[in-house]
């Protein structure tokens, strides 16, 4: 793809988002429905930017509901372009079409709510401590370890005389480890594996792997169900390590006065994905984000955000980039690019 195809490609993703939001908010201004017409006709490019588009909201619930009254039509399709289904129609979207759209931001919503109960539900039931949206929850066991649950976060616990294991499910948390030389305490999620003797350190669980973060003490970081196979990480104060889903392995330091901001309202970020920044931001409001863009979601952030106000939070990190946050529903915040 040559640069200018590319420019145009973008171009066309973003009007496409921008057509889909304003059919939304006012799909019966027959003018609104002419010039989307006229959009529509006048690119195959377009065409494919509104494909794309219609494709992108479907991700907010990737189970269809069906009516099985209606022969188990999918009612959740929005309107496809024309060329896609009867190349040179010339038909505009009809009121029957619009209906459709109107009922695709309906189911749309209820997916939505499928889409975060259907998570959270599976976490009640395996998790031994969670907690919800911008809810924060202080653990103390009885050696004196502290364990301090970030929002939207699940653990499960495993306390003996013999051992102190966690696994960390979902989300964020702080520990603060009492020293125990009887009693190894080990934290693992799915990506890493780390087991300390008397220290404080706070580990994150994302999408794109787990980073741990020493605030004070030392650490030794592996893999789990792999001891031994790679050479395990040691950490010391302000050291920083992630380990992603594919293998790879980042390291970095930071301040360890800035390590758990989060504790004090503080989102703290250097240089980490966007991606990154807004699943932790996610934690903090109620309903989801949706990054439309995988490049805006690579871009770097750096800064310090206030978690008491996620959305002007998230807002202050789409300005950086050149983005946009818009509202598709009380429950959805769109990040893309302006």
């Amino acid at each position: 793809m040559t640069e200018t195809s590319l420019a145009n490609a973008q171009k066309a993703s973003r009007e496409a988002t921008d057509w889909l939001i304003r059919l939304q908010e006012t799909p019966d201004d027959q003018d609104l429905l002419d010039r989307f017409d006229a959009w529509l006709d006048a690119s195959p490019v377009n065409q494919a930017a509104w494909a794309a588009t219609q494709r992108t909201a479907r991700l907010i619930e990737e189970t269809p509901l069906r009516n099985p009254a209606k022969n188990d039509r999918r009612p959740s399709d929005v309107p496809r372009p024309r060329g896609a289904a009867r190349r040179g129609s010339g038909r505009r979207p009809t009121s029957r079409s619009m209906k459709t759209l109107r009922r695709a931001a309906l189911v749309a919503s209820l997916g939505l709510t499928l889409a975060i109960l259907a998570p959270d539900l599976w976490l009640r039931v395996h998790a031994d401590h969670r907690t919800g949206t911008a809810e924060q929850r202080d653990l103390r066991f009885d050696d004196g370890t502290l364990v301090v649950l970030a929002p939207g976060s699940a653990l499960t616990v495993a306390y003996s005389e013999t051992e102190r294991r966690f696994d960390l499910l979902a989300g964020e948390a702080f520990f603060d480890v009492a020293r125990d030389p009887t009693r190894p305490f080990q934290v693992t999620t799915e990506d890493l594996s780390a087991r300390v003797a008397g220290t404080s350190f706070n580990l994150d669980v994302h999408g794109d792997g787990a980073t741990v973060a020493l605030k004070k003490g030392r650490l030794e970081v592996d893999r789990p169900g792999a001891p031994g196979q790679s050479q395990p990480a040691n950490l010391e104060a302000g050291d920083t390590l992630r380990l992603g889903k594919e293998g790879e392995v980042q390291r970095g330091h930071r301040a360890p006065a800035l390590i758990a901001a989060w504790r004090q309202g503080q989102l703290v970020a250097e240089d980490q994905p966007m991606r990154q920044v807004v699943n932790r931001l996610g934690r903090y409001y109620a309903g989801r984000i949706l990054l439309t863009d995988p490049e805006l979601g690579r871009l770097p952030v750096t800064g310090v955000y206030n978690l008491a106000d996620p959305v002007e939070a998230l807002r202050a990190i789409a300005r950086a980039h050149g983005a946009k946050v818009r509202r598709m529903t009380p429950w959805l915040l769109v990040v893309s690019r302006s």
